[in-house]
């Protein structure tokens, strides 16, 4: 259709004859046309060429994907003003069956054949082709074209915004015809594979070097700087900022057997990635197989290349430094096969202080089910956990099966004690959430260290304890067994432990709590609350936190009636205070004779609801509650009578007690 075009001016030459011209089918290589039919109306006056329709049934171009159907164009000839040589011109509106109106096609060349141009355009933007006259290659240039015409190009592309400029020239090697030039793109905006591969905002330009063999098979080479854009591939996300300048390498083959993409380079700094992508045999879908490895420096580009996939997966407080070496397989159907990585005085921590790691270095891998196991070997110099220092460490493992299961103990260090983590084991290949199992041991951690690092005023003694069969499993902790700890010369168990998003937006903790035999002496003196000489026990049932603080629970707290019990003045003043009643027995001024006294027994009940306390005591008599029971002599009782008690004034009367804030005895 091109060569009709082309000589039209021949019939331009005779612009008193009529001409009708009927072409059944051409077939140029890339150009084929059938029922073409080309008729010249005559102008009166010499300087015009009269006007000129043209029509075709079909109108095909394999290698742009474009096959149309009842093609129609229509112009007026006439002679371009003050050319030399003298050219000419035809422009006028072209339509094909189901096609958007709008399009204009411009026609222009000389008589003699010596040079000829075809634009196609519509609003601003056209294409515009240099046909190979004289000697001259053909050409093709885009000026503001927007992306979505490469639609009959890449058929599997939705493309959403961009606009392309840049020109290509023709040129033969062999049997193949080859197309090189320079291409600009900006703002460019598509998605392919149903969503899962997906780009906004891209601005790139670069050479570009294009064959097509006699058979179809493409072959395509580009070196394009990237300026700025996002991009999604699957669960990763890459976010280039304007006014970037990374180095890109692309090297792509298209044959019988599909689309492979045989390099891919970025290079970015000190930031460099690698990858392939190829169809497999027997595999549905592009790509079959991916391989992508590189290097990241995580100080300079975190932001780019490593944020917005952590906050896809769920990881947005994570916060990663330092650098890291990876190489991954990816297979269609089967998902991530292996992976590598070597961290370098990485860090990684959470922006709410939840966990930190320092100095993170060795080996790290992952195989999926039948692939060859692979060693695991870390080590890092710090490592905290809500702000408990556990100090240094390593982890000797294997990765097989989809998991990374530990071939030894972690030893860490916790408040003066030993931390031993057994058994440990994560996976997290095979479909499922990831999963983290293991046991945990305590012992001979110091009580003070460990207040001191919640903000607690400093417990005397050691802590043991362990948490068996530890589960961490979309994003809930659980713990399967009791966990047991010694502390104040008793035992505390902790029952049916469940944290949802341990390091999430608020950790809820949920868990049944029995204290048996605790020491109230260095308990109440460590709090300031007085001295109370006893033993206590108690239960705390469907305790629940949120965001680390009470939101429900049942509890109920009873001294023992054996041993030495005696408390002190000032014990009595905030337990008489906390219940909001009053002590009855000894009044007035002589109860600041005695400095300490005897009680008999000891309770206090809460169930929270609703931000309100329910509380209780001994017993519930009608009028109050009692708190103390008193024994020999002075003989006191101390009775509460306010039952319902808003949950922010309790916790401010505790704090009160804790602070010495002892109310005065009247």
């Amino acid at each position: 259709m091109l060569l009709v075009l082309a000589a039209m001016p021949l019939h331009a030459a005779l612009p008193r004859h009529a001409v009708q011209l009927r072409v059944e089918r051409i077939d140029h290589g890339q150009i084929q046309v059938e029922g073409l039919r080309l008729a010249q109306v005559p102008a009166a006056e010499a300087a015009a060429g009269g006007h000129l329709t043209l029509s075709a049934r079909r109108l095909r171009l394999p290698a742009a994907g474009l096959d149309l159907a009842e093609v129609r164009f229509a112009c007026a000839l006439a002679e371009v003003a003050a050319s030399e040589p003298p050219l000419w011109q035809c422009q006028g509106p072209l339509h094909w069956r189901d096609g958007a109106s709008g399009w204009q096609l411009t026609w222009r060349g000389d008589l003699a054949l010596a040079q000829g141009q075809l634009r196609l355009g519509r609003g601003i933007a056209e294409v515009q082709v240099d046909l190979p006259l004289a000697g001259r290659a053909l050409a093709v240039q885009a000026r503001r074209m927007p992306a979505a015409w490469l639609a009959p190009v890449l058929p599997g592309v939705a493309w959403r915004d961009g606009r392309i400029d840049g020109r290509l020239e023709q040129g033969r090697t062999g049997t193949d015809t080859r197309w090189r030039g320079h291409v600009q793109a900006s703002g460019l905006a598509a998605e392919a594979a149903a969503g899962a591969v997906a780009f906004e905002a891209l601005d790139l330009a670069g050479g570009i070097d294009l064959r097509i063999a006699a058979g179809g098979a493409l072959a395509l080479s580009a070196r394009p700087t990237l300026a700025a854009g996002d991009l999604l591939v699957g669960p990763v996300f890459v976010s280039w900022p304007a006014g970037s300048a990374v180095a890109l390498t692309v090297d792509l083959r298209s044959g019988p057997g599909g689309v492979e993409l045989r390099d891919l380079r970025l290079v970015d700094g000190d930031t460099r990635i690698e990858g392939s992508a190829a169809p497999l045999a027997g595999v549905e879908g592009w790509p079959g197989r991916v391989q992508v490895s590189g290097r990241i420096d995580l100080d300079r580009h975190r932001e780019r290349y490593v944020d917005g996939t952590l906050a896809g997966l769920g990881l947005a407080d994570l916060v990663a430094s330092g650098a890291l070496e990876a190489s991954a397989v990816w297979q269609s159907g089967q998902g991530l096969l292996s992976l590598d990585a070597r961290p370098a005085a990485m860090g990684l921590r959470h922006r709410g202080g939840a966990y930190a790691i320092e100095g993170l270095a060795g080996k790290l891998a992952l195989r999926a089910s039948g692939q060859p196991p692979a060693p695991v070997q870390l080590a890092w110099r710090g490592l905290s956990l809500y702000g408990l220092a556990l100090g240094p460490g390593q982890l000797r493992a294997q990765a097989a099966d989809g998991a990374i299961a530990a071939q030894a103990p972690v030893q860490l260090g916790l408040a003066g004690g030993d931390l031993r983590l057994r058994d440990l084991r994560l996976a997290v290949l095979g479909g499922h959430p990831v999963r983290l199992t293991g046991d945990i041991e305590l012992a001979d951690a110091r009580i003070d260290t460990l207040a001191a690092g919640f903000g607690w005023p400093a417990f005397p003694g050691r802590l043991d304890g362990s948490l068996p069969e530890l589960r961490l499993d979309s994003g809930r902790l659980a713990v399967g067994g009791g966990i047991r700890i010694e502390a104040f010369d008793g035992e505390a168990r902790i029952e049916g432990l469940v944290i949802e998003r341990p390091f999430g937006v608020a950790p809820a903790l949920s868990a049944d709590i029995h204290l048996r035999g605790l020491d109230l002496v260095p308990l109440t003196e460590v709090f300031g609350f007085g001295r109370i000489e006893g033993r206590l026990d108690g239960d705390i049932a469907g305790l629940r936190l949120l965001g680390w603080r009470p939101v429900a629970f049942d509890a109920r707290l009873r001294t023992r009636e054996s041993g030495r019990r005696r408390i002190s003045q000032l014990a009595v003043d905030q337990l008489t205070r906390l219940g909001g009643g009053g002590s009855s027995g000894l009044q007035g001024r002589l109860l600041g004779v005695f400095d300490s006294f005897g009680y008999r027994r000891i309770g206090l009940d809460c169930r929270l609801v609703n931000e309100v306390c329910t509380m209780g005591g001994l017993d519930d008599a009608a009028g109050g509650f009692t708190l103390l029971q008193g024994a020999g002599l002075p003989l006191i009782t101390i009775r509460g009578f306010q039952r319902q008690v808003d949950w922010p004034v309790l916790v401010a009367r505790l704090r009160a007690a804790v602070a010495g804030q002892a109310p005065e005895v009247r």
